[in-house]
């Protein structure tokens, strides 16, 4: 089925862009009616995807959208509106123009029969797919309201969690730049000058200052490469884990064993599942189609590894701690927590104190990276310095020295 690219009005004569799927013209200009909009013009691709979400790719809806979004839905569903309407609101009232576009869409394939989480899931690329799976929950239990109260929820604490890291590597990201150029405009500039006055003494010179000299005519000659190297290296990455799933999940496992960063990140999926997994369990859903579903809050496929092996390990009987413990997904202390849950019948707030114990680690782990990497920024900067100076005036001071000038 086409896709088309439409620019239309609305009533109120706002021009509205974005892309529908139509059987033919007529097809578009009949979506955009039932939607209230009066078709201008359109283009169209054939292709089977969605050609408007590689449009997209780059430029996802952003979390503040998104959490908006969720809270308008809970208000307006919590109020007795219907999905159709709810959304008709949610268009509306949102800035983004890349979620109005997308909502159009969405509402345009209900209008067509199709189910509210599958419109959304259709949308991945640009909306997660955990909204999708937890609507998906919701649709199936009647419990909606519930689910987009969670989701939005855990959207704010996404977006604390974000705001809080970047605050933290701000400065000693800045400052890091800065020692950076220095370092350059040093070596480049600076360095080559001086070097040519020692040249000129006909003399050995100390280690210190040949390693200096070395550096220097490197980055003189080669200074480009300190840019070049680490965007090529990803891109060879980025293909070969493409052409790959074996290298892909080798990429993915060296991810989560990078200091700070991987660990950090898996702890952030540990409570993004962690959450989602409780509220499906509240809602009635099976543990296994739970766990499926959950698989995917994850692009990392080393993670989506460990959970297939709880899938498995379940399916083979043996209980959610055991498995979570053998597939080696939490922490020691969380399997625990999960076994005396599962015991007790109350699995889901087990669920939710290992997420509320993982939330602590990573606030904790943010505060101890913010406390150390500026003290290391002064040290780094200061041997910099230092081994520059003594480079450079040792030899000078061992001249002065053989003449008898001290």
């Amino acid at each position: 089925m086409p896709h088309y690219y439409y620019r239309a009005s609305n009533s109120k004569g706002s021009i509205r862009k974005g892309w529908l799927k139509a059987e033919n013209e007529q097809d578009l200009d009949s979506r955009l009616t039932n939607l209230g909009l009066i078709l201008i013009s359109y283009t169209f691709s054939k292709s089977g995807s969605f050609s408007g979400l590689r449009f997209w790719a780059k430029d996802t809806v952003e979390r503040k959208s998104l959490i908006l979004f969720c809270i308008h839905m809970e208000q307006m569903l919590a109020a007795g509106n219907s999905v159709q309407s709810a959304l008709e609101g949610a268009q509306e009232s949102t800035e983004s123009n890349i979620l109005r576009e997308v909502i159009t869409s969405i509402l345009a394939d209900i209008l067509n029969g199709v189910n509210f989480s599958d419109a959304l899931e259709s949308h991945s690329p640009v909306i997660p797919i955990s909204i999708a799976n937890m609507v998906r929950v919701g649709e199936r239990t009647g419990e909606l309201v519930e689910i987009f109260n969670g989701l939005g929820q855990n959207l704010k604490w996404e977006d604390e969690i974000k705001g809080k890291a970047t605050q933290a590597i701000r400065y000693p990201a800045i400052t890091g730049f800065v020692i950076l150029l220095v370092g350059l405009f040093m070596m480049i500039f600076l360095v080559p000058q001086l070097m040519g006055f020692l040249g000129e003494m006909n003399r050995d010179v100390p280690i210190t200052t040949r390693a200096l000299i070395a550096v220097s005519g490197f980055l003189v000659e080669w200074w480009w490469t300190l840019f070049l190297v680490p965007y090529m290296a990803l891109l060879i990455l980025r293909f070969l884990g493409n052409r790959s799933p074996r290298t892909q999940l080798k990429i993915d496992r060296l991810k989560l064993k990078i200091w700070f960063f991987g660990p950090l990140i898996y702890k952030i999926f540990l409570i993004r599942f962690t959450n989602s997994f409780a509220m499906m369990y509240s809602s009635g859903v099976p543990i296994l189609e739970a766990i499926k579903l959950n698989i995917k809050l994850s692009d990392n496929s080393e993670i989506e590894r460990r959970l297939q092996n709880v899938v498995s390990h379940v399916s083979n009987g043996r209980t959610l701690s055991s498995a979570f413990r053998e597939a080696d997904v939490f922490p020691p202390p969380l399997p625990k927590l999960m076994e005396a849950g599962e015991e007790g019948g109350q699995l889901s707030s087990a669920l939710l104190n290992a997420s509320y114990f993982l939330d602590r680690e990573i606030q904790d782990s943010i505060d101890k990276i913010q406390s150390m990497i500026q003290p290391l920024l002064t040290l780094v900067m200061a041997f910099l310095l230092i081994w520059i100076i003594l480079s450079i005036f040792l030899p000078v001071y061992n001249l002065i020295g053989d003449t008898g000038l001290m």
